[in-house]
This record gives C-alpha cells, structure tokens and sequence, in this order.
C-alpha cells in the first residue's frame, strides 16, 4: 500500500471512526508517540487511551489539509473540528466549536 494512503486510512480508521480493533494493521509492534501528554503511556494503549479520553471531551473529526510524504517518511498537516461536549480538564462543556491545526509526522515501518 502506498505509504501517504496509508497514514490517510490511519488517521480517518483509528482518530476519525474509533477502530480500535484495527490498530495491530496500522501500528508496528515498536510504535512510539512522541506527542502523547505524559499521562499517558507512548504505545498503543496510550494512543487509544487519548483519543478515547479526547472523545468524551469533543466531538471531532481530523482531516489531512496537506501531506508530503517521501519514502517512509510523511508529514501531515491536519486540522481537528472539535465541539466541546465534556469537562476539558477543569473546563465545564461549553457547546463552542473549534477548529485546530496542527501537524503531525509520521515513519512507517515494515509497510
């Protein structure tokens, strides 16, 4: 599969449509997130953890802006459309959307 198809699939399966039960086909047995806040461990199980604990806080949906990938290397420019529905940390609900941008980079391994 061609990498920058890949990390696209990853983001709208995993961040967008919760499918956690497809991590082990995107994630490699050695996956690190660098970007995970420190409460949560860097594997998998902090990732599904933050996007979870991030779900009861807002609604979302993330989408790629722009993406340039080179080999097994891509970065992506992603903004996150979010309404605050639940307690984020000590802020109560407050209905408001937002929008963030931000990016992310990824290195895929072993396909």
């Amino acid at each position: 599969m061609d990498n920058a198809i890949l990390v696209q699939q990853f983001i709208e399966r995993i961040w967008n449509n919760h499918a956690f039960d497809e991590l082990d086909a995107f994630l490699h047995p050695d996956f690190k997130d660098h970007s995970l806040p420190p409460l949560f461990s860097p594997d998998r199980n902090g990732l599904k953890k933050w996007i979870i604990s991030t779900g009861i806080s807002f609604e979302h949906h993330t989408c790629i802006e722009e993406q340039v990938t080179e080999g097994d290397k891509s970065i992506t420019k992603i903004r996150m459309d979010l309404k605050h529905i639940g307690l984020w940390p000590d802020m109560e609900p407050t209905g408001k959307n937002v929008s963030a941008v931000g990016y992310r980079y990824f290195k895929i391994k072993e396909g």
